[in-house]
């Protein structure tokens, strides 16, 4: 069971924590990661997820997830991409570009989140290392920042991508 640390208005940490299901269901501030992978060639990796996934089963997106009680952003986002793609990323290569607050609320989910999106720089090498998390990953592949700008213009529902995407495609074009 996974236990999330509550936040306050201002993305503080409370010093309460309580089960993901219930910070959903009550619709609890809490803080979520993701990243946008890329190569040294300035190709992003977009993992396609599980098709019995709860939610955006089978949809292409970046890796990414819930910060668990007693760690820090920066923490979740290199645990989670361990995780998910089992690559050992330092911490000085997890660049920060946004972070925003969301609410959405879906059938009986609410989630209200303080969101912050990284640019993680690997190289073509790490990325022939990969081994995917097969209970949660079905694919990965490498796209140019043209075909994911695109993608992210075409409304295409195959693919998710957070709020403010375009921030982290255009740092990765400079």
């Amino acid at each position: 069971m996974e236990y999330l640390d509550i936040l306050d208005e201002n993305g503080n940490k409370t010093g309460k924590k309580d089960t993901r299901e219930n910070i959903h269901k009550l619709g609890l501030l809490h803080s979520e990661v993701a990243a946008f992978i890329y190569t040294d060639t300035g190709k992003v990796i977009l993992q396609k997820r599980k098709s019995n996934k709860a939610t955006y089963a089978g949809v292409w997106s970046v890796t990414g997830g819930h910060v668990l009680a007693g760690e820090n952003n920066e923490e979740a986002i290199i645990r989670e991409i361990k995780e998910e793609l089992n690559l050992n990323i330092e911490k000085e290569k997890v660049i920060l570009v946004i972070t925003y607050k969301s609410k959405k609320v879906k059938d009986d989910v609410i989630n209200n989140k303080f969101f912050s999106i990284y640019n993680v720089e690997i190289s073509e090498n790490q990325f022939e290392t990969i081994e995917i998390q097969k209970e949660e990953l079905e694919d990965i592949k490498l796209f140019s920042i043209e075909e994911i700008e695109s993608i992210m213009n075409s409304g295409d529902k195959q693919y998710k991508f957070p709020q403010n995407s375009e921030v982290a495609i255009k740092l990765i074009k400079n």
